[in-house]
């Protein structure tokens, strides 16, 4: 197939919200949008349609509305934004349930044609698993900056008065659904061994009751400090508010690939601090702080808040260089190459079984 002189028909398949506003639905609207802007010329991106004509269909959740239509016939990319043992810890379903669950996610992800993952990590650990090398490709995440972007100290001030701040409060900031996979529960020691600050945790329960230790969160939340406030979900078109409302981003998660919140709050210049997992090391290196407990989470928030200025400043400023790393226009250009790649590939593709 010559991809060159045609535009190239995408279908992106993905679970409509009312609310692009956790995980996986936010980044695969940052990657329509990115596609759908600076694709005009190459590409025809569509959503939902379940065209026939479709050169590519791009799956972006796992739902199994969708599974049907990674079918041979047409190239399939499938997004692999997590692994069957990264579930425990964020929903409660039966033992017996939950194995054939993860047993599903496998076969989704063995029916596609192409798996493409955020973080470099998870290429090797699906490599493991036994997928074919040639079929596994890792493109970063990324942020619109006409959509997160630091703003005036006026609006940042009508932004701390819309989310109830005041404007001499040190506020720390974590985005994420309410999961212990989070780290939740020492976000709230976090809040309790620093009073005179004003920690956020936006985000909500994805799984409903069937959130891990669903009951346990809603009991932590009822006794946790004034200090913290947990405010739910908020609507993204009101997220650059939010992070420009706040001095520190904060994410005590345990297991992650490459959170969409690290690039929003890097877009507006928030000075990062994450759990020093080796899953950041090569997405992140060392343009965010780091801590390994609670101790040392509270350490640099208390300097942070503290006179040390030039902290602030200088992971102010590597925040900012870490999301001109993965500029829009950066990631678009290995979407538009591996697109075409794999549809110059794909008469090959269409002999292999799995």
């Amino acid at each position: 197939m010559d991809t060159s002189e045609k535009k190239i028909v995408i279908d992106y398949l993905m679970v409509r919200k009312e609310r692009g506003d956790q995980g996986v639905h936010s980044a695969s609207l940052e990657d329509i949008d990115l596609v759908q802007h600076y694709g005009t010329e190459a590409f025809e991106a569509l959503v939902c349609r379940g065209l026939k004509r479709a050169d590519i269909v791009h799956v972006c959740d796992i739902h199994p509305q969708f599974y049907p239509k990674l079918k041979r016939g047409r190239v399939s990319v499938a997004m692999c934004h997590f692994l069957p043992e990264t579930l425990d810890g964020s929903i409660a379903l039966p033992k017996g349930i939950m194995k054939l669950f993860k047993s599903y996610v496998m076969a989704f992800y063995r029916r596609a044609d192409h798996l493409v993952t955020v973080n470099p990590v998870y290429v090797d650990q699906l490599v493991k698993l036994g997928f074919d090398p040639k079929r596994v490709h890792y493109i970063p995440n990324c942020v619109s900056t006409e959509t997160f972007h630091p703003l005036s100290i006026k609006e940042k001030l009508r932004a701390r008065h819309e989310f109830n701040l005041k404007n001499n409060d040190f506020v720390v900031l974590s985005v994420g659904q309410t999961q212990p996979r989070k780290g939740l529960y020492d976000f709230i020691e976090l809040a309790e061994d620093n009073p005179d600050v004003q920690f956020i945790w936006a985000g909500g329960f994805t799984f409903g009751r069937l959130t891990a230790e669903h009951r346990k969160i809603k009991r932590a939340i009822q006794k946790c400090p004034p200090n913290l406030h947990f405010i739910g979900v908020v609507e993204r078109s009101r997220m650059n508010e939010l992070y420009n409302a706040c001095d520190m981003y904060v994410s005590v998660s345990y297991n992650e690939l490459f959170p969409m919140t690290i690039l929003e709050a890097a877009s507006v210049g928030l000075p990062i601090l994450v759990r020093d997992l080796d899953l950041y090391e090569p997405i992140l290196g060392r343009d965010v702080l780091r801590a390994t407990d609670i101790s040392e989470f509270s350490a640099t928030i208390k300097r942070m808040h503290g006179a040390d200025a030039s902290l602030r400043s200088s992971f102010s400023l590597a925040s900012q260089a870490l999301a001109q790393r993965y500029a829009p226009e950066l990631v678009y250009q290995q979407w538009e190459k591996l697109y075409r790649e794999i549809l110059l590939d794909a008469p090959r593709s269409a002999k292999r079984r799995r």
